[in-house]
């Protein structure tokens, strides 16, 4: 049985985040899953992939600019934006939890894993599980919540190509194609490890994937689920 949040107080929010390489629809996904689920009943916030203080954005937006990789723009090179982007995660999250019954949350501690830990990590054989795992560890002993879901976006390199020209109105180059192939197979590489992880096939984002979606979400909040 689903309990509805007035049930559930003083139980912190459903954690969820939302995974996944350039221009699989994970951004355009989370406002059709946050209102199915408000039409639902549920209170839902929404965690944005960047936080919203000043100098941080505009640091992010800065090495943006520059490629699509923050690592490769940031100024002060990848392990400086390896831990700036777990500084910016500690940011975002601040207050969010307040009110909600489920938090949905664009992109996270994978996230920096695989896109800063692609650039930063000097031993191929600590990405991206070793790594991962470490920023795991780091967050259960500051205390810091981990999701309870995770759900991971594929799909097709023909429709993250798509998808990327009429975002960008450009073509991605043939090294930031092969990037992006490594690091959806590092995001997969994860999602096989545990129970938590949902991959989601993204190459088609009709209605039933948002569906599918809150499914997985329900099904891992019931107190029936083991």
């Amino acid at each position: 049985m689903l309990l509805n949040g007035a049930e559930q107080m003083g139980s912190p929010p459903h954690y969820v985040c939302f995974e996944g390489v350039e221009s699989t629809g994970k951004s355009a996904q989370i406002p059709l899953v946050q209102s199915h689920l408000a039409s639902l009943g549920f209170r839902c916030t929404v965690i944005s992939e960047f936080p919203s203080e000043g100098e941080v954005i505009t640091k992010i937006t800065s090495a943006l600019r520059k490629s699509i990789f923050i690592s490769e723009g940031f100024p002060h090179g990848p392990e400086s934006a390896f831990f700036y982007m777990l500084y910016a995660d500690s940011l975002r999250r601040k207050g969010a939890e307040c009110g909600a019954d489920i938090l949905l949350q664009d992109r996270g501690i994978d996230s920096s894993a695989i896109y800063q830990g692609y650039f930063a990590a000097k031993e191929h054989s600590c990405f991206p599980i070793r790594l991962r795992d470490s920023i795991e560890d780091l967050y259960h002993m500051l205390g810091i919540r981990l999701p309870d879901m995770i759900i991971v976006f594929q799909a097709s390199i023909d429709v993250i190509k798509q998808r990327f020209m009429k975002r960008e109105v450009r073509e991605l180059t043939e090294i930031e194609i092969v990037r992006i192939q490594e690091l959806q197979h590092a995001y997969e590489t994860l999602a096989k490890r545990s129970e938590r992880y949902r991959i989601v096939n993204a190459d088609d984002l009709s209605h039933q994937v948002t569906q599918t979606i809150v499914g997985h979400i329900l099904e891992s909040r019931s107190p029936s689920r083991t």
